[in-house]
């Protein structure tokens, strides 16, 4: 129970951020408005100025006319005549001119008046918005300050960190699912950085969103008679629907603790994504119970991941695999082949992927991960980048290496040297923590290795060169970290990205 209300003080703690940012929005949009139709009123009041100065003007030319038309009926000289009717025609045609002039201004004032009338029921709209975000706002702190309360007052087993029994009766957390992954997300004890952080990734292109909302069907009770589900592509190719209960979403595994004794437990945050990771573990329970998936159990099917792309969230969701670029020369120590150059952490590669990125917003996901930061980038021990001695091979063990766990994959075998194409005495040493910890300490602790994170933003300098990466983090998504390229690239492990073609 108490992680019910934990899942749901996350929620609403998001909804109150998100709805007071609404309201600052709102205001601002106000203030814009009230300068607005202060502006149009000064606009309206100086094109009457100008119609009522060519009045005027139009009053006085058109006396005059009156006058030389009255003139012409006591002269007789036909010389004179002419020269008065010359006299007349001009000042006719000022007249025409002064007319035209009124026509237009009077044209544009119609048109600001109109504007002003926009603007004004714009400002009523704007208020009335107002009004509604202020009482959403003191809804959702009314919830806040109770789920609070319902937090003090529960009580949670001292020995197992499992809630109570008598906790267990209470009613059922309320999931609120849209579709969407448009809420933070927080991942808790289960090694899944690889699929929060794909799937954040593929939730800011419009091809992975859409992805995601068709693999959701959430309209339901969460019963085994009316459960939610789940439809991901399957090693064949084919839509596998997976059936899922509320208490699916609720229990990872009962019986799994973590190395400090913790009940293992799926993200808080976004109950989309939470609905995601229960189908991707109840999935690959199926496919370890087939003899499928053999690296890990059922106990804690979705730690560190899969190396086989077809288990990969990009692939499942979308049907097509995403593409890596290693920061290493072997793609096991058994087999001895070499990693084809297309796919190696270079320059060119690189650059060409980023920019990629940046060119095709909305239609590139891409995720990354680290070196080892115990000892900088890259890693050192191995006076060759493109050899691998025999006493490495033992060292790193065949199993680990060929069984292709992620663990393996980002380089977390920290006491290992592995050849990194990246070796170069002349490189940036400073590696990712260190930098952060000069930078900002308070963020220090979130630059880890053998751990995935999605690629929100890549930026150019004004030569269009890449200047910066941005990623974001899956134990907080609600926090972004820049980081120069330079470094980005100097610590890099691998990045994978997918995009929409």
């Amino acid at each position: 129970m108490v992680k019910d209300i934990s899942s749901l003080l996350t929620t609403l703690k998001t909804r109150l951020s998100n709805n007071e940012s609404a309201i600052s929005s709102n205001n601002s949009a106000i203030d814009t408005n009230t300068d607005d139709v202060t502006n149009n009123k000064g606009e309206v009041g100086t094109v009457e100025g100008k119609i009522a100065d060519v009045q005027n003007l139009r009053t006085g030319v058109e006396g005059q006319l009156s006058a030389l038309q009255a003139s012409l009926n006591g002269i007789e000289d036909d010389a004179e005549r002419v020269a008065i009717d010359g006299d007349i025609r001009e000042l006719e045609a000022e007249i025409s001119d002064f007319k035209a002039q009124e026509d237009s201004f009077t044209d544009t004032k119609t048109d600001l008046v109109k504007e002003g009338d926009a603007l004004a029921k714009t400002g009523v709209d704007l208020g009335v918005k107002g009004q509604d975000l202020d009482g959403e706002n003191t809804v959702i702190k009314d919830d806040i300050a109770e789920a609070e309360a319902d937090m003090e007052a529960e009580t949670v087993d001292d020995d197992a960190g499992k809630p109570d029994a008598a906790n267990e009766e209470d009613a059922p957390f309320e999931f609120s699912f849209n579709g969407e992954i448009d809420e933070d997300t927080f991942q808790q004890n289960i090694g899944d950085c690889w699929l929060l952080s794909d799937v954040r990734a593929l939730s800011g292109t419009e091809f992975g969103a859409q992805a995601i909302r068709d693999a959701l069907d959430y309209d339901h009770a969460g019963t085994a008679e009316d459960p939610y589900t789940v439809t991901l592509y399957d090693t064949n190719g084919e839509r596998r629907v997976i059936e899922l209960t509320r208490e699916d979403l609720m229990d990872y595994g009962s019986k799994t603790v973590d190395d400090n004794g913790s009940y293992l437990d799926f993200s808080v945050g976004d109950a989309d994504m939470r609905l995601l990771e229960a189908g991707v573990a109840k999935y690959f329970r199926q496919e370890i119970a087939a003899g499928n998936i053999e690296d890990r159990s059922e106990e804690d099917p979705l730690d560190g991941g899969s190396f086989n792309m077809a288990y990969r969230m990009e692939y499942m969701l979308t049907g097509r695999e995403a593409e890596i670029l290693y920061n290493r020369v072997y793609t096991s120590t058994e087999s001895g082949e070499e990693i084809p150059e297309n796919l190696k952490i270079s320059d060119e590669n690189l650059s060409r992927i980023l920019n990629n990125f940046i060119n095709n917003t909305g239609n590139v996901s891409m995720t990354c991960a680290f070196n080892d930061f115990e000892y900088g980038s890259p890693r050192p021990g191995l006076s060759d980048g493109n050899t691998l001695s025999s006493l490495d091979l033992k060292s790193i063990g065949s199993e680990a290496m060929s069984s292709w766990n992620m663990a393996a994959y980002f380089g977390a075998i920290s006491s290992v040297p592995i050849p990194y194409i990246t070796n170069d005495a002349s490189v940036n040493r400073e590696n990712m923590r260190d930098y952060f910890s000069n930078v900002d300490s308070a963020r220090e602790s979130a630059m880890v290795s053998a751990h995935e994170y999605s690629i929100s933003n890549v930026t150019l300098n004004n030569a269009g060169e890449i200047s910066s990466v941005t990623i974001v983090n899956p134990w907080n998504t609600s926090q972004s970290y820049t980081i120069p390229y330079d470094l980005f690239k100097n610590n890099l492990a691998a990045i994978k990205y997918l995009e929409n073609k």
